[in-house]
């Protein structure tokens, strides 16, 4: 098994009960003025991994993003553990 390039964001509940990742602030804020546009990040080019974590760190729900299509086989088996982890209470889990 081969060393994630990032770390996996935490999983939280919302006050809904959906899982979703920690978003960091700062991505969101440039998300939400324009500054980023997925658009744009789609033809870049960048590696599977680097949108897997971009879209961690956005706070995707957790179902949204085991959909997207280069979220890889290891990445979306690490998203459901910590969902689970976080549906089921099991705060030990390092997510």
């Amino acid at each position: 098994m081969t060393t994630p390039k990032h770390p996996m964001q935490p999983v939280v509940l919302s006050e809904d009960g959906r899982a979703y990742f920690v978003p960091n602030e700062i991505l969101v804020w440039m998300l939400a003025h324009g500054r980023i546009n997925f658009d744009e990040i789609a033809q870049q080019g960048f590696s599977d991994e680097d949108r897997m974590q971009l879209a961690q760190l956005l706070g995707f729900a957790v179902s949204r993003y085991t959909q997207l299509t280069y979220v890889t086989e290891a990445g979306m088996a690490e998203a459901l553990k910590a969902f689970n982890n976080v549906t089921t209470g099991n705060a030990s889990s390092g997510f």
